[in-house]
């Protein structure tokens, strides 16, 4: 089964070592999807990026847009 990821806090350390690391093997991934509230500073390939607030209703769009089954929440 593909799995679709939406990862939050992806501008941050963390979260950016995260997407590096799932698009550089993305085994079952169909997506990965990285948020922050912030602009990337550098958005790394095989990841599509969306600038927005997890306390804002575009969250919710995003996840029914790209049909997310999993969230990383940073």
């Amino acid at each position: 089964m593909s799995q679709r990821v939406l990862i939050t806090g992806a501008s941050g350390h963390v979260g950016r070592r995260l997407v590096e690391v799932l698009a550089e093997d993305r085994g079952s991934l169909q997506a990965i999807i990285a948020t922050d509230i912030r602009a990337a500073e550098q958005e790394c390939a095989g990841a599509v990026y969306r600038q927005l607030d997890i306390c804002d209703s575009a969250l919710g769009e995003c996840i029914a847009e790209f049909e997310i089954d999993t969230v990383v929440h940073l």
